[in-house]
């Protein structure tokens, strides 16, 4: 493998890695702090579990949509606006004076962070060439 094809696959992985980081590693704070969240908020544990589902349901509904404007406009440009709208989310909830506000600011996360997910993926299936992607079975075999 030549040094052309080795940095461009390095910086798709890397990049893949750190969309799947964030989005997993917000979902993984949101989970051990929720008696806090629920408690400051003064909601029940059943309200409180909303702020999680919303950010699946957020992860879930933004993968296609953003998958199909990263072909239309670039995954650059978008990748960009991702990264903005999953940190301007994550401000927001990190500021939520309400429980209904945190809610809104979940979504926005999630949009955010679905975005990164789905760009990082589809980069790499574009830059990693397919004889460098391990299969299923290689993956099940280690």
């Amino acid at each position: 493998m030549g040094e052309k094809t080795s940095r461009p696959q390095f910086w798709a992985l890397l990049l893949f890695s750190v969309g799947v980081f964030m989005a997993q590693l917000d979902n993984g704070i949101i989970s051990s702090a929720l008696t806090t969240i629920n408690r400051d908020f003064d909601v029940s544990a059943n309200w409180g579990a909303w702020g999680i589902t919303i950010y699946t349901l957020g992860l879930a509904v933004s993968l296609p949509i953003v998958g199909k404007l990263s072909d239309r406009y670039g995954r650059k440009k978008l990748f960009i606006v991702e990264i903005f709208l999953f940190g301007l989310g994550s401000l927001l909830v990190a500021l939520s004076p309400t429980f209904s506000f945190y809610l809104f600011a979940r979504l926005l996360q999630a949009f955010g962070g679905g975005g990164i997910f789905i760009i990082g993926s589809s980069h790499i299936l574009s830059t990693v060439s397919r004889a460098n992607r391990p299969s299923i079975s290689e993956c099940l075999a280690r």
